[in-house]
């Protein structure tokens, strides 16, 4: 499930990512529009629901933030 999510985000913004555990906003592969359609992308395809909480910690938007908030958010 973890190589999904990455494969899935770096055809979304179209790009590939190096460094999993930056930020994509602070490394500019991301401005808040995009993260924005990201997360309900994400949340499309994953079948999934992120709270403002979620999104809104320092450094959410690196790979593995969201892979492991996805995670999280499917076992529940």
């Amino acid at each position: 499930m973890n190589q999904e999510i990455i494969e899935f985000i770096e055809n979304t913004v179209g790009n590939k990512i190096e460094n999993q555990e930056m930020d994509l906003l602070d490394q500019g592969i991301l401005d808040s529009l995009e993260a924005i359609s990201l997360i309900v992308s994400l949340e499309k395809k994953f079948t999934i629901k992120f709270s403002f909480a979620d999104y809104s910690k320092p450094g959410f938007f690196s790979l593995t933030n969201i892979v492991e908030t996805i995670n999280k958010g499917k076992k529940q």
